[in-house]
């Protein structure tokens, strides 16, 4: 998966603090095997019987 980091930007709201704008995206996994991944994760939480 790639990822891309964007939008770096200081935060008042905490000492050292940053804000930033996180975008991942992986073309060759595509939504089906997303979907799957996201159920399994939602099952092993228990969020899913």
């Amino acid at each position: 998966m790639s990822t891309v980091v964007g939008r770096l930007r200081e935060d008042p709201a905490l000492p050292n603090g940053i804000k930033y704008l996180l975008v991942s995206h992986n073309t060759r996994m595509g939504a089906a095997k997303g979907a799957i991944l996201v159920g399994e994760y939602l099952i092993k939480k228990g969020y899913i019987a």
